[in-house]
């Protein structure tokens, strides 16, 4: 069988048009530094890749949720133990005031004082976050917690008992309580009023 120059010089043609596209793609990898430029040079890689940059997203936003959910408890906690701190001091001004050998002059001297502690207390339990939410308040963050009501009397609560959850991991979710303590003994139901 006898093969045709014309056939070789085709063949050969085809060829180089074969390796120029070829090269062509190596030359683009090359300047890209990508083995995938396009869903077509490798559909199940592109795919993968895909699902990977998702996957990526989702762990830079978990990371952004426990950042912010580790910087919330922590300003909570300094709250907490400062308002811990501030109940143990009131304690002790209300049994030194307490011992019946004071002046009248003095227990106003204690009332002033209390008073001062007091709305020092109602401040670190109408804390505010970064964002300028409320941390005491459950899920109201946009409403003050504690505030004086001129019709009662008193200091009353206006958060809620809502917990807020944040995903930490797929699947994963940490509950943030953002609300007073509950009540633990009849005795702690007492109403400060001024």
């Amino acid at each position: 069988m006898r093969i045709s120059s014309l056939y070789n010089s085709d063949a050969m043609m085809a060829q180089l048009g074969v390796n120029g596209t070829r090269m062509s793609k190596l030359m683009e990898q090359m300047a890209t530094q990508k083995r995938i430029n396009v869903p077509s040079d490798d559909p199940v890689a592109a795919t993968r890749l895909v699902q990977l940059n998702r996957e990526q997203s989702a762990i830079k936003q978990y990371q952004s949720n426990i950042t912010g959910l580790s910087g919330s408890l922590s300003g909570q906690e300094a709250h907490v133990t400062a308002m811990s701190n501030q109940l143990l001091s009131m304690n002790d001004k209300l049994l030194a005031a307490a011992n019946g050998t004071h002046s009248s002059e003095d227990m106003k001297g204690f009332g002033a004082e209390l008073s001062s502690m007091l709305d020092s207390l109602v401040a670190s339990i109408n804390a505010q976050n970064e964002s300028g939410g409320y941390l005491f308040s459950g899920t109201k963050t946009d409403t003050k917690p504690v505030v004086w009501d001129e019709t009662q009397g008193k200091y009353v609560y206006q958060g809620n008992n809502g917990t807020r959850e944040t995903t930490v991991a797929n699947g994963v979710n940490v509950t943030e309580k953002h609300q007073r303590p509950r009540r633990r003994s009849p005795a702690a139901a007492t109403t400060l009023r001024c």
